[in-house]
């Protein structure tokens, strides 16, 4: 098939393309104001902002995809309450920009990254995709317009839509050249390990409150590839599933306790952190209940949370700045 991926050059973007590049023909749109054009480099790219209407008039008449991977978003917690109107805008209103381009050229299939930020403050763990959704930040209630904006789509013109509401991602693919760079970096992972390699200072678990907590606090962790294997899946189902909703994550939680121990086995070094006040819109526990998308599309995580860490460790030793130098 022909698959349109917005955000292409990000970090799951570019672990997507890689996977479905076997199969299918492509093309990527991104600004490059997040992505990385090192990741892509042999893939076709139209370079602009996905809520371009020119820009997707070009897109959709010269490449005429049969399906859109829509993967562009801001995607920071901390960020989307110091500017929640621009999450606002990027994730919602240009979702809507993105859906009714589809509509006008006809294009009826869509795979749409959402995230689990719009489950908010679960009550029950493993959280399944019909619990609550009670977003308790910017980032979370502008992932959840636009899915509010899919289903109103599916409904009233036959778009068919797989949302998958993705978990905390890490791990890299050294091999293939494809990792994690974000400028700033705020994911838990990578800035431990560049505390403990002395890339960076101390790390602030500004998310944990005080070193106890670290006992607590469950997230759920998914390697990239396993996300894009998720995302290749979907593209066999999506043209007859309607509207479908799953959560991609390893459907088990690793404390914060536990991360730091294994990362201090793993390096033989202390991991230099200190604990700061809770921020505000992170959960306690994140965990996905996974037995549906198991159930109806065969997936389930290929990576182990050891697999996770080892490649990530492989993947900043040898990119210590990331894409930029190597």
């Amino acid at each position: 098939m022909k698959i349109c991926i917005t955000g292409g050059a990000g970090y799951i973007g570019s672990f997507t393309a890689e996977n479905l590049r076997r199969e299918h023909s492509l093309l990527i749109i991104d600004d490059f104001s997040q992505g990385h054009r090192d990741a892509i480099k042999d893939y076709p790219v139209l370079e602009g902002d996905f809520g371009n209407e020119t820009l997707l008039k070009e897109a959709f008449q010269n490449f005429h995809p049969d399906i859109v991977v829509h993967l562009a978003a801001m995607a920071v917690v901390e960020t989307s309450f110091l500017d929640p109107q621009k999450y606002y805008d990027t994730n919602a209103v240009k979702t809507g920009i993105l859906l009714e381009s589809m509509r006008k050229f006809g294009i009826q299939n869509l795979i749409f990254s959402s995230s689990a930020s719009v489950y908010g403050m679960p009550q029950n763990i493993p959280i399944s995709e019909d619990a609550p959704l009670l977003p308790i930040n910017p980032y979370g209630e502008s992932k959840l317009i636009a899915e509010t904006l899919i289903r109103t789509a599916s409904e009233d013109w036959g778009l068919n839509a797989v949302i998958l509401r993705i978990f905390n991602v890490a791990g890299a693919s050294p091999e293939v050249g494809l990792g994690e760079d974000h400028s700033p970096e705020t994911h838990l992972i990578p800035n431990l390990y560049s505390a403990v390699l002395g890339y960076s200072p101390s790390f602030p678990l500004e998310g944990y409150g005080e070193p106890r907590s670290g006992e607590n606090v469950l997230r759920d962790f998914v390697h990239p590839a396993d996300v894009a294997e998720a995302i290749g899946r979907s593209t066999a189902f999506v043209p007859r599933c309607g509207l479908k909703i799953y959560n991609v994550g390893s459907g088990q939680g690793r404390t914060v306790k536990e991360i730091l121990g294994m990362l201090e086995e793993q390096t033989g070094r202390p991991v230099p952190v200190r604990f700061e006040k809770a921020r505000p819109g992170n959960p306690l526990h994140l965990v996905a209940n996974i037995t549906k998308i198991q159930h109806d599309l065969g997936w389930a995580p290929r990576f182990s949370f050891n697999e996770i860490l080892n490649t990530t460790l492989k993947w900043m030793k040898t990119h210590p700045h990331g894409y930029e130098k190597k």
